[in-house]
C-alpha cells in the first residue's frame, strides 16, 4: 500500500474516491434519465475496473449498495409521483370502468394485485352494474389484475373511504400476493388526497347509478300511464 505524505492518503482511499465519484456521477446520470449512452458505459466500465481492482470487496459492496439506494428512491418517487397523477384522474371518473382502470394502471407498477371495496350502504344494485368489479360472498366488491388470483393474499392494506363532505362511503382493501419485496412507496401517501379522490369518484359512480334507475323508472310509468289512457 503506497502513501502519498504530501496529502495523507493513501492509494486505496485515492482510489475509493475516485470509484465513488464515477459511480456518484453515474447515479446522477441514471437519475435524471440522461440519454448519454456511451458516457454511462465509460463511467461505469472506468468505476467498475478501479474498483475491482484496486478496492477492498467490502469497499465495492458499498458502493454498489449505494448506488441500489439511489435506483430505490427514484422508483419510489416515481411511484409517488403516479399516485399523484391518479389522484387527478380520478377527479374526471363518475363510472366504475374508468376508476378501475387508473386504480390498476397505478397500482400494478407499484406491485399491488388487486382491490377489494366494501360499501357501509348498499344500494341494492345488481353485481352486474358495478363491472368490471365482481361481488364476492360477503357482499364487496373485488378487481384483480393477477393471474393467478387474489385468494388469501399474504398482504392486504385497508383504506376507509370518507368524501369531502364527510360522507363515509365504505373501505378499500389494497392486496399484494407476495410479501417477498418492500414496496418501492410511502403508503402514507395513499391516505391522503389519493383516497380521498377515490372517495369521491365512487361516490360519483354510485349517484350515476342511481339517477340512471330513477330515470328508467319514471320512464317506465310515463309507458304505463301513456297505455292506460289509450285503453
Amino acid at each position: 500500500m503506497l502513501y502519498d505524505a504530501a496529502r495523507g492518503i493513501t492509494d486505496q482511499q485515492h482510489s475509493f474516491s475516485i470509484a465513488t465519484a464515477g459511480f456518484g456521477f453515474l447515479s446522477l446520470v441514471l437519475l435524471h434519465k440522461g440519454t448519454a449512452i456511451a458516457l454511462v458505459l465509460a463511467v461505469t466500465g472506468i468505476g467498475t475496473l478501479i474498483g475491482v481492482q484496486q478496492l477492498r470487496y467490502q469497499e465495492f459492496a458499498e458502493l454498489l449498495s449505494v448506488l441500489q439506494r439511489l435506483t430505490r428512491h427514484r422508483e419510489i418517487v416515481a411511484n409517488h409521483l403516479a399516485v399523484r397523477h391518479a389522484s387527478d384522474s380520478l377527479n374526471e371518473c363518475n363510472e366504475f370502468h374508468p376508476i378501475c382502470q387508473v386504480l390498476q394502471r397505478t397500482l400494478r407498477p407499484i406491485g399491488f394485485d388487486g382491490i377489494r371495496l366494501q360499501m357501509l350502504n348498499p344500494n341494492g344494485f345488481s353485481p352486474s352494474s358495478f363491472h368490471p368489479l365482481r361481488s364476492g360472498p360477503d357482499g364487496s366488491l373485488l378487481y384483480s389484475w393477477s393471474q393467478c388470483g387474489v385468494v388469501d393474499p399474504p398482504w392486504e392494506l385497508r383504506l376507509e373511504l370518507v368524501t369531502n363532505s364527510h360522507s363515509r362511503w365504505g373501505y378499500m382493501t389494497l392486496i399484494r400476493m407476495s410479501d417477498g419485496e418492500a414496496l418501492a412507496l410511502d403508503v402514507n401517501v395513499l391516505t391522503d388526497e389519493f383516497r380521498t379522490c377515490l372517495s369521491n369518484a365512487l361516490d360519483r359512480a354510485c349517484t350515476r347509478l342511481e339517477a340512471s334507475d330513477q330515470g328508467h323508472h319514471a320512464q317506465r310509468s310515463h309507458e304505463l300511464a301513456v297505455g292506460s289512457s289509450a285503453d
